[in-house]
């Protein structure tokens, strides 16, 4: 994985979408209270979560996807406890969270 985003301008995106049988009109946003989207936060603020230009809120505003918790400020913490995702990163961490290989002893060098 390190090989094909090195040297990219975009960095990767993880979506796990699957079905689910509660609501099912309903998409659910997941990201453990904004653990799992932790460096997007950092980088480009709530809005590239729960703004109305974020994945799940073009979804809304452009084909009217019912999406829970709706847009609202500080709604990382309302999300559905039945739904709140980060099982696929504690499982199955991406390979892409650990340094490339040649970026380990930089990252080693500066300690």
């Amino acid at each position: 994985m390190n090989e094909l985003i090195e040297g990219t301008d975009f960095p990767p995106i993880l979506l796990d979408l699957h079905g689910q049988g509660a609501e099912a009109d309903t998409i659910f946003r997941g990201t453990c209270r904004g653990k799992t989207v932790q460096r997007l936060l950092t980088k480009h603020g709530e809005d590239a979560v729960i703004g109305p230009h974020s994945i799940l809120g073009f979804l809304e505003a452009k084909y009217q996807y019912k999406v829970f918790p709706p847009y609202a400020p500080s709604s990382l913490m309302q999300e559905d406890k039945r739904f709140r995702g980060g099982y696929t990163v504690r499982v199955r961490p991406p390979l892409f969270l650990t340094p490339p290989p040649n970026k380990v002893n930089e990252a080693n060098d500066n300690s």
